[in-house]
């Protein structure tokens, strides 16, 4: 049986009020309390990682925070939207030398349920769990593009169950971090690229409902043809794990976003008692302000998709 439930993300200041929302709604689905490992950089104010701590222990668990230098993601490829915190999770084995294993989530997700289930799963012998990505079809064959064999599924890298013995034992950061300095031209999704290149094959599938992502309910018919639709329908009709992935539009703090757990975001956040930053305009907080029925058709007019799959 595997040890105490232990939970890392990563978050820089800009991304704290969100992280303190996933916090905060993972902590309400474990009130016997877990382990939480927020990973930052050294630059993160004192100020952001004592709310965050607070966040952590009013919920009852235990407070580990691990901090790295800026040197350590230097020279690797990046995203403009994402901050370069994100390639601290590919260093958790050595960041964590003590644990063996551990459950990482982007500050992205919502935890709608308790995560035993998730953390018990045998893996198989494999290194890591994760759920496959639904790719939109003009992006369909860029598993093949980075070289994966046919008969490999592309992963999401928003939840994922590692084995952190199994993956110091084989080396994986360091491998990580070659294919990133070596491939960067090549890496859309810089370090989701790089862990499906590097543990594609030593991946064990998830359900997706730990890992239930936007894709699910815009791209429905494409997600039944990844997923399988059994598998998709359970997702939908009872996620553990919502995972608002993708562009800015895709996230619950968007004034344009109609997903159909916002609403649940928005209650976490609150809770959370941190402040969302106010939106960037007067425009935007206006169009935040209205009701759903006259969001949906403004996102159609701006080819936006709305879900196709509403909350049941």
């Amino acid at each position: 049986m595997p040890a105490e439930l232990r939970v890392a993300c990563a978050t820089d200041a800009a991304y704290a009020p969100y992280c303190a929302a996933m916090l905060h709604a993972l902590l309400r689905q474990h009130p016997a309390g877990l382990t939480v490992h927020v990973l930052h950089d050294r630059e993160l104010p004192a100020a952001v990682l004592d709310a965050l701590r607070r966040v952590v222990e009013s919920g009852g668990s235990r407070w580990s925070p691990v901090a790295a230098g800026t040197d350590v993601t230097s020279g690797l490829p990046r995203m403009a939207r994402i901050p370069p915190i994100m390639w601290l999770r590919v260093l958790l084995p050595e960041l964590l030398p003590q644990a063996d294993r551990l459950l990482y989530l982007d500050v992205d997700t919502l935890a709608l349920q308790p995560l035993d289930e998730l953390w018990n799963t045998d893996l198989g012998g494999r290194l890591i769990g994760a759920v496959d990505n639904v790719l939109h079809e003009s992006q369909s064959r860029r598993p093949q593009a980075l070289g994966l064999p046919l008969d490999t599924r592309y992963f999401n890298s928003g939840v994922l169950l590692m084995d952190l013995h199994g993956l110091r034992r084989e080396g994986i950061s360091a491998r990580l971090l070659d294919c990133a300095r070596g491939r960067a031209r090549e890496l859309l999704w810089p370090d989701q690229d790089a862990l499906n290149i590097v543990l594609g094959g030593s991946r064990a599938p998830l359900h997706p409902r730990w890992n239930c992502q936007n894709s699910f309910f815009y791209w429905g018919e494409r997600s039944a043809e990844v997923l399988g639709r059994t598998a998709l329908d359970e997702a939908l009709a009872s996620p553990a794990i919502v995972h608002f992935e993708g562009p800015a539009w895709g996230k619950p703090w968007h004034f344009l976003n109609d997903h159909p757990y916002r609403d649940a975001w928005l209650a976490a956040q609150r809770a959370s008692g941190w402040p969302l930053p106010p939106a960037a305009t007067l425009t935007r907080r206006f169009i935040g302000c209205l009701p759903r029925r006259l969001i949906r058709p403004l996102r159609r007019a701006l080819g936006y998709p709305n879900p196709s799959h509403p909350r049941r």
